[in-house]
């Protein structure tokens, strides 16, 4: 019982800080997101719109 108990309290922890983070990651990026323990997967629609999110993330290569 106790085990279960100390599981659940840091599956809830985690839980809080993954729903926060996909809070903040959707609000900067200004798109879908979905976040898990071992990945984060962001949504784009064309390459416009990846463009865009890679400029945020300061990705986007200039050509020259």
């Amino acid at each position: 019982n106790l085990k279960r108990t100390k599981k659940a309290k840091t599956k809830t922890t985690e839980d809080i800080f993954l729903t926060d983070l996909k809070r903040n990651i959707t609000r900067k990026l200004g798109t879908k997101t979905k976040i898990t323990s071992n990945y984060i997967q962001i949504s784009y629609n064309g390459v416009d719109d990846l463009n865009r999110i890679l400029e945020i993330l300061n990705l986007l290569e200039e050509s020259t």
